[in-house]
């Protein structure tokens, strides 16, 4: 990458895959806990019951961690 006032990165097209995200509704935690074990996905994103965008991710350890 070079800064020149503006960040411009050169990433190979490979590298990027475009993904859709599913922020139709608020969802509980536990709601999105089983959508993403059913998934087989490494994470879920989605939108809290507070209108937070949230994180849930699978852990090394077998856990879930979220953000």
């Amino acid at each position: 990458c070079k800064v020149t006032g503006v960040q411009t990165c050169a990433l190979p097209i490979y590298e990027i895959v475009p993904t859709e995200l599913e922020l139709y509704k608020p969802m509980e935690v536990e709601e999105a806990l089983t959508k993403l074990k059913d998934s087989g996905a490494q994470f879920y994103v989605f939108n809290d019951m507070d209108a937070k965008m949230r994180v849930l991710y699978k852990r090394n350890d077998g856990k879930f961690g979220l953000y």
